[in-house]
């Protein structure tokens, strides 16, 4: 059995990062917060995260689109295993 997906509950500072790393790895991320609007901000603030990176020539924009694609907003931890279908 191998990991393909991970569920984060968060994302703060440290779950952006995990987000990023997971993501750039090739796994699906289920990111989960208090609401709606908190997980919107976290996937902006990954996106800004990874077009700081894209202007100091760390990833490209393919990667970056490539991460985000795989980033994905759940609205409860009971649907993470429904999400990922």
């Amino acid at each position: 059995m191998s990991v393909r997906a991970v569920g984060l509950v968060g994302g703060g500072t440290m779950g952006q990062g995990i987000a990023i790393a997971c993501g750039a790895a090739g796994l699906d991320v289920l990111l989960h917060e208090k609401t709606k609007e908190h997980a919107k901000a976290s996937v902006d603030a990954i996106a800004e995260s990874l077009d700081r990176d894209i202007a100091k020539w760390r990833r490209t924009e393919s990667e970056k689109k490539a991460i985000l694609s795989r980033v994905r907003a759940v609205d409860d931890i009971a649907g993470w295993r429904r999400a990922r279908s």
